[in-house]
């Protein structure tokens, strides 16, 4: 559609991924593509989920594939089939120092994230965002769920 009948691709972007070379710009670049100003809306960006939701003012826009109100909201993420976007997975992070000492700790945490998929991570995510759950209680739930953790 944005090729084909770029005024109806009507797109929501915050104020920082709008002027990033590795955000829209960098975007239209990489596929093809340009939308008039008028089809591109700047909004805070926990604003466009509901934006895209209620079809005012866009269709499409930048969000997080792990964000909750996706699914929440029914909203379908595109597949970067160029591979444009880099991966930003969430990963354990430590000093060396822990990890030089306690090198069991990935033997731990490979089986746990590997499991955290985007479609888990949507859920958890809407757990929290849309729920109003506590994250350490979804995180518990989840851990325990999976056998990583006793009760």
């Amino acid at each position: 559609m944005a090729r084909t009948d770029p005024a109806k691709a009507s797109t929501c972007v915050a104020s920082e991924f709008a002027g990033r070379s590795d955000g829209w710009p960098g975007l239209q670049k990489a596929y093809g593509f340009t939308l008039p100003k008028s089809s591109v809306a700047t909004l805070a960006e926990g604003a466009i989920y509901d934006a895209i939701g209620k079809g005012k003012p866009c269709d499409f826009g930048e969000v997080a594939t792990t964000d909750g109100r996706i699914k929440a909201l029914g909203l379908t993420s595109i597949p970067d089939d160029k591979k444009f976007f880099p991966v930003y997975n969430p990963a354990l992070t430590l000093r060396d120092s822990v990890y030089k000492d306690h090198p069991a700790i990935e033997k731990i945490m490979n089986p746990i994230a590997a499991a955290l998929s985007d479609s888990v991570l949507q859920t958890l995510n809407g757990e929290v965002d849309i729920k109003g759950e506590e994250a350490t209680d979804v995180a518990q739930k989840w851990l325990q769920s999976k056998g990583f953790i006793g009760e």
